[in-house]
């Protein structure tokens, strides 16, 4: 159901997913905003893609790295409600 809210430009942020927490890289978070949100619901997993651009400060994020990405989906209704 959270599909149905999650629009274009929606503020993300992204967080690596590295167990060794003494690397600096595992603490930094990158901010973004979706840029695309699919329309078709994978039937199998009940997912839709979405894809964000994040700014890769110091090139920290690299192909093939685990990431979670959370899309603040408060901070859209916030948004909606000072636009009323």
């Amino acid at each position: 159901t959270d599909a149905l809210r999650v629009k274009q430009g929606d503020p993300v942020t992204v967080q690596l997913d590295i167990e060794d927490e003494s690397l600096a890289a595992s603490k930094r978070t990158f901010q973004g905003r979706i840029k695309y949100v699919d329309v078709k619901v994978s039937p199998v997993a009940e997912d839709v893609r979405v894809w964000a651009e994040v700014e890769n400060a110091d090139n920290i994020m690299r192909a093939g790295l685990e990431a979670t990405m959370t899309i603040d989906l408060l901070g859209t209704d916030k948004r909606k409600a000072a636009s009323r």
